[in-house]
């Protein structure tokens, strides 16, 4: 009824606690990849409609927690397309997003500041060697990083490894 009315957010709410309290009981690492089909069409409306509103941020607020859609799952393709990239990204880049809030709080980065991210999507559709412009090595940013990138998963695929490279701009929250 929400969702028809058109109140969004109270529906991705909803649909998010129904998802909850069906995956409870669940271990941790299968129950972060249960984000359900009436969550993700729900978010890509409020993404369409607000860039300002987080899917992610409602599910935590909601429920204490955050799924996302496992890419891996499906048999392999030869290769990583763009438009499958793109499609993890809207799934998971709010994860990053996270991360600079976190380090514009702790001080360990200002607004204004630009990252570029790097990194390789492995043949079973994780991601692995991060790499940071200008580098991060010393902050805890970059183990936010590295434990957001953990959680990413891409499509299968048999061709050769890809480099995903990402600008990030920080902006005060």
């Amino acid at each position: 009824l929400s969702e028809r009315r058109n109140q969004l957010r109270s529906a991705f709410e909803l649909y998010a606690l129904s998802n909850a309290v069906s995956t409870e009981g669940m271990p941790e690492e299968k129950r972060i990849y249960t984000r359900s089909d009436q969550m993700n069409r729900v978010c890509k409306k409020i993404s369409s409609k607000s860039a300002s509103i987080s899917c992610i941020e409602i599910e935590r607020k909601t429920t204490g927690f955050v799924t996302f859609n496992d890419h891996s799952i499906s048999p392999p393709t030869h290769s990583l397309s763009k438009e499958s990239i793109h499609r993890v990204h809207d799934d998971y880049l709010g994860l990053l997003v996270d991360c600079l809030h976190s380090a514009t709080k702790k001080r360990e980065i200002e607004p204004g500041e630009l990252l570029e991210l790097s990194w390789t999507v492995l043949n079973n559709g994780r991601a692995d060697k991060l790499t940071c412009y200008p580098s991060i090595e010393a902050l805890e940013l970059k183990t936010c990083f590295l434990e957001a990138l953990s959680k990413f998963r891409y499509p299968r695929y048999t061709g050769e490894r890809q480099n995903v490279t990402l600008p990030l701009s920080v902006k005060g929250r």
